[in-house]
């Protein structure tokens, strides 16, 4: 299947599945959160999410292998950071749609209420 123009050009929709797949968690969501700013060590994002280390290191490898984050070591360390910082824009998007929702069912529940008042 290919993907209409105007659309993410991702050539067919499989990689684009696999990168939302990939972010589609609470605790991966917080990462990326987490290391918008730049470079975090495990410690420090596990740290920073509230989890723990072997959980947040899972989490890691699921966004690695999806091509959203990219480490390098240091010493001992390994640090991770957004290899395209862009996907930070999915946040914006996806709170647009929660707002626009909130809205619209704050507005059906004011119609409802004056339409049941009269």
């Amino acid at each position: 299947m290919r993907i209409k123009a105007g659309a993410p050009k991702c050539g067919n929709y499989g990689p684009l599945a696999r990168v939302l797949k990939a972010a589609a968690d609470p605790i991966r969501l917080a990462i990326l959160d987490q290391v918008r700013n730049g470079e975090n060590s495990v410690q420090q994002i596990a740290e920073g999410v509230g989890a723990e280390r072997s959980n947040v290191s899972r989490h890691l490898a699921v966004l690695a292998a999806a091509g959203v984050l990219t480490s390098r070591k240091d010493g001992v360390k390994v640090l991770y950071r957004l290899r395209t910082p862009c996907i930070l824009s999915l946040f914006t998007c996806v709170c647009n749609v929660i707002e626009a929702d909130v809205r619209e069912s704050q507005a059906a529940v004011g119609h409802a209420r004056n339409r049941g008042g009269k």
